[in-house]
């Protein structure tokens, strides 16, 4: 029921019309970090691109300063993907970025709190807002602050990182969606599909599910929904194997599906796309160091070490 009260207030800030909002200002930072690799005729595009612009929009988001981004990426990363070579070093790592954070989360909100009226963004519009009658306890503003952190930017970056490493391998099919950039809704969610960059998650079922055959998941267990399967499908999809990114169908199941669909997907499919109109338009031909690509972790899938070498531009 908690959880009911939560989407009924959250959902409608992100909404397809909310989100259109932003576009403008999505557009503006991706090409900002484009100017900053142009020139150069070489990227390393998960910590050139990937990396930093679903955190600059987080930031506009949130109504967080944009000059704090340095600092957010760094202890960001302390807490998606804690170092250490013992169990206990990536425990403490893991703490003391989240410490970092949660510092900067309580200083953020006591300036926010200051012109809160004034502002609309999506943590102006939360302290403004109640449940139950009851303005939003600060350890809630601070949970949804982490929440936000933890399900909108590790995921979009990784997809980003994906969806341009596919391409990198599939020339032909980048110079294609570079030549008709109104293939690229399509080829998002085919490649969505397709790499599956967050491939399974957690669910919780409430009553026993009878899947036949004596198959029986009792309630209460924990059971990893591994949604990647289901989004190759051969009884779904024809050729569930290949990507046609003119497939168009949007029914995949990478942002999960009911109660527990992902709050943010109508915001990760405009970033998602918007990154790579932004990027073929300025570098419509770049190629992949192929032997380079390190794909990593199973949670959430990543193509690091994404370098891109293309003729240099120093205009837009």
């Amino acid at each position: 029921e908690d959880h009911k009260k939560w989407r009924r207030l959250l959902d409608p800030m992100f909404a397809p019309k909310q989100v259109a909002r932003l576009e403008a200002q999505v557009r503006d930072l991706a090409r900002e970090l484009i100017d900053g690799f142009a020139p150069t005729g070489k990227a390393e595009l998960y910590e050139d691109f990937c990396t930093p612009l679903p955190c600059l929009i987080f930031l506009r988001l949130v109504g967080a300063p944009v000059e704090d981004l340095d600092f957010f990426l760094e202890f960001k990363e302390g807490v998606v993907h804690p170092k250490g070579e013992t169990t206990e070093e990536i425990d403490a790592d893991m703490a003391a970025a989240g410490g970092k954070l949660m510092e900067y989360f309580v200083g953020f909100l006591a300036e926010k709190r200051k012109n809160a009226d004034s502002e609309d963004d999506v943590i102006a519009n939360l302290i403004r807002s109640e449940i139950d009658g009851q303005p939003l306890a600060e350890l809630d503003l601070v949970n949804i602050l982490f929440l936000f952190m933890f399900a909108g930017l590790d995921t979009v970056t990784s997809s980003m990182s994906c969806i341009f490493g596919w391409l990198g391998r599939h020339p032909e099919e980048c110079k294609r969606l570079a030549q008709d950039m109104s293939l690229i809704t399509a080829a998002v969610e085919e490649l969505l599909r397709y790499e599956s960059p967050v491939p399974s998650g957690m669910r919780y079922p409430t009553e026993d599910i009878d899947l036949g055959d004596g198959l029986v998941i009792r309630a209460g267990e924990d059971i990893n929904a591994f949604w990647a399967s289901a989004n190759v499908d051969p009884t779904f999809y024809d050729d569930a194997l290949t990507v046609k990114l003119d497939r168009g169908r949007k029914d995949h199941m990478v942002f999960a599906t009911g109660t527990h669909r992902c709050l943010g997907s109508h915001l990760a499919r405009l970033e998602l796309r918007l990154a790579v109109e932004e990027l073929l338009k300025r570098i419509p031909d770049y190629t992949v160091d192929t032997a380079a690509l390190t794909y990593d972790n199973c949670a959430v899938r990543a193509v690091e070490n994404l370098w891109i070498s293309f003729p240099p531009s120093s205009t837009r």
